[in-house]
């Protein structure tokens, strides 16, 4: 269920807008668990079948409102606060047998209540300048994220009604800030430069606590507090130019990162690394258009990754950073080819990606049916693939976009010396039916959405294709009255440790939405989504 208002005030050179928000989310998933020990001496614990139902059920207020003043033209100053506050209710029901008979079957119980709440202050400037195209712009935001759940399971026997509890408590509390500075400006006809700063923050706290034990498990009993935070600069300017029929569009950022980890005595990872760029196009015909480029680009761990605490998801299953995590990059090199017609249009990208360092998690098997989860730097990955997309009309009323994706991939896992190939792919067809104008009563439109993931293989797991589809139709009644209805559907399998997941099914929406000014006005888009509720 989603209510929501936008009104929208202007008065000479000011606006002020806000949207608030009220949103009551309901989900239920299956899962069937196939669990093996397949070295070692049997635990007694870790071979097992399960069968479980959770339900999840969230409600919450959330609300953006934005002020714009602009004092001429050319000229303009906003601001806007967004703040969510919500909370989630996680019901869940399992049933265990052993798969080899060491031990009784039992049924566990879930009952999970969290709260979170997030603000969201941001600024910016933007002025332009007395040249055509000249450009200036400061930004700056500050946010802070909260949540804190507490979980109980409840393991009771199927034979003997012996029962034990472990209650697993978690907070995390994490503020970032950044400030941002952007200047663009002609230097000719044909050239141009963009040139920028920027600086970034974060601090990010997680404590965990958890009491109890298992039917089947060791005591549990510990508490954990880590906290970290980084801080990233980065400088970077882009130059485009013409030389004859090519344009070219050469650019470098310099980015530096240090982290500051509690538990290890300040010591995290940091560095400070060039990343190029070059992007060249030339026109190929009237209607094709060839671009080559190169870019480089990192990817760092989260703080949370690299805490090499413990922490306790229940009574056989914890995660674990790692603060050797280093980051990983990737060389991008790409061709793209395209079209653009009356009718249709078509492009055509081939990638060669290569990423070092790469990340992925490893799964191990501890003393007590402990299944500990902690990510790694899994060696190289090479992607090497296609990108095609094909869009136009097919009538003056329906239009057609689809897409599709093959993708090579070859890795080099230093980790254990091991080489693997797989084969990715996926697909989307988007088809949009509008009949009449979007102010005027009467108006139609039908909007179809079927996406198909392929299969996915990593280090140590594998998960299995899935497919979604979605349908939205739009009416006018009156020019200030306009239903929006919308349904889904999701297949989800996933294939983890022989593990099989269903997940959100049907789904319906309504959205009624009335103007209440008169001139009539064509539909807003539709509106986001009620803000995803954390489940741990």
């Amino acid at each position: 269920v989603l209510a929501r208002v936008a009104p929208t005030w202007t008065q000479g050179r000011w606006t002020v807008s806000t949207s608030p928000t009220f949103f009551r989310q309901r989900q239920e998933t299956r899962s069937e668990v196939e669990r093996r020990q397949l070295t070692g001496i049997p635990d007694g614990v870790t071979s097992r079948d399960e069968d479980s139902v959770t339900k999840v059920r969230g409600t919450g207020f959330a609300q953006r409102t934005q002020v714009v003043y602009r004092p001429d033209q050319k000229r303009s100053w906003s601001a806007a606060i967004v703040t969510t506050r919500g909370r989630n209710r996680i019901a869940g029901d399992t049933e265990v047998v052993a798969s080899d008979g060491a031990f009784a079957p039992y049924d566990q119980t879930l009952l999970q209540k969290g709260t979170f709440r997030v603000g969201h202050l941001s600024a910016d400037y933007r002025a332009e300048g007395k040249k055509p195209g000249e450009l200036l712009t400061v930004a700056g935001a500050l946010a802070r994220f909260n949540y804190d759940a507490t979980a109980k399971f409840r393991e009771t026997s199927s034979v003997g009604g012996l029962t034990r509890d472990l209650d697993v408590e978690a907070a995390i509390e994490n503020v970032t800030g950044t400030l941002k500075l952007d200047y663009a400006t002609p230097l000719g006809k044909t050239q141009r430069l963009s040139a920028g700063a920027s600086a970034d923050w974060s601090d990010r706290t997680l404590i965990d606590r958890t009491v109890g034990r298992g039917l089947l498990t060791p005591a549990r009993n510990s508490f954990s507090r880590f906290g970290g935070d980084y801080s990233e600069y980065a400088a970077y300017a882009t130059f485009q130019g013409q030389v004859g029929d090519w344009k070219l569009l050469p650019g470098l950022r310099v980015q530096s990162r240090s982290y500051s980890l509690d538990d290890l005595g300040g010591d995290g990872p940091s560095s400070t690394d060039l990343f190029p760029s070059l992007f060249v196009e030339r026109k190929l015909s009237r209607t094709w258009t060839g671009v080559v480029s190169y870019s480089r680009r990192i990817a760092w761990a989260d703080i949370g990754d690299l805490s090499p605490v413990l922490r306790y998801q229940s009574a056989t299953f914890a995660m674990r950073g790692n603060p050797a995590l280093g980051p990983e990059t990737t060389d991008a090199f790409e061709a793209r080819f395209s079209r653009v017609g009356k009718v249709h249009s078509f492009d055509l990208t081939a990638y060669h990606r290569i990423t070092h360092d790469t990340f992925d998690r490893t799964i191990a098997l501890l003393p007590g049916g402990l299944v500990v989860s902690s990510p790694i730097n899994a060696g190289k990955r090479i992607d090497q693939g296609l990108d095609a997309g094909l869009r136009g009309r097919l009538s003056p009323s329906l239009r057609y976009n689809l897409t599709g994706n093959l993708t090579s991939v070859s890795r080099d896992v230093g980790l254990i010396g091991n080489r693997d190939r797989s084969t990715q792919y996926r697909g989307k067809l988007q088809l949009d039916y509008a009949q009449g104008k979007a102010a005027d009563p009467g108006y139609d439109q039908l909007t179809f959405n079927l996406r198909y993931e392929g299969p996915v293989t990593n280090f140590q797991t594998k998960r299995s294709d899935f497919v979604d589809a979605d349908l939205t139709w739009t009416h006018r009644f009156t020019p200030k009255l306009a239903l929006v209805t919308s349904v889904s559907k999701t297949r989800t399998p996933f294939l983890y440790e022989r593990r099989l997941d269903e997940g959100q099914g049907r789904t319906v929406r309504l959205n009624l939405i009335y103007q209440l000014g008169d001139k009539p006005q064509p539909l807003p888009p539709q509106a986001p989504s009620a803000p995803s509720i954390p489940t741990g």
